[in-house]
């Protein structure tokens, strides 16, 4: 089964997008501050992980380096409402995979998932 890990502190998104992920078939586990995530992602081994930029406790950055230093193949996408080119490349060079502009639209980011995870492989049972 492929585990993503959601990390946002927007409660109504994450329930939303935990509910909705859930339902289709995808074991989802979900942080709303970088301390919890990065206990969450080395737990737990998610295949990717969406990242928000704006956390209570640490900038989603702190959040980016320490995932990248416990697995530099992890897939990750940052969430943000801010799409300015600049942030991007610095996100990128910081190790991020992908961005992806908030608001989420649920079908997009589907699409998304499964694109971003095609090439993985999972063993049967």
């Amino acid at each position: 089964m492929i585990k993503i890990l959601l990390v946002e502190d927007e409660k109504q998104l994450v329930e939303c997008l935990v509910s909705s992920l859930t339902r289709r078939g995808y074991d989802v586990y979900s942080a709303s501050n970088g301390k919890e995530a990065l206990e969450i992602e080395k737990n737990n081994n998610p295949d990717l992980v969406f990242l928000d930029l704006g956390l209570p406790d640490m900038d989603g950055r702190e959040v980016l380096k320490g995932i990248r230093l416990s697995n530099p193949t992890r897939k990750i996408v940052v969430l943000s409402g801010y799409s300015d080119p600049s942030t991007q490349k610095e996100l990128k060079e910081l190790g991020a995979d992908y961005f992806v502009n908030k608001p989420i639209v649920p079908a997009v980011l589907y699409k998304f998932i499964e694109d971003t995870l095609a090439a993985v492989s999972y063993p049967e049972g």
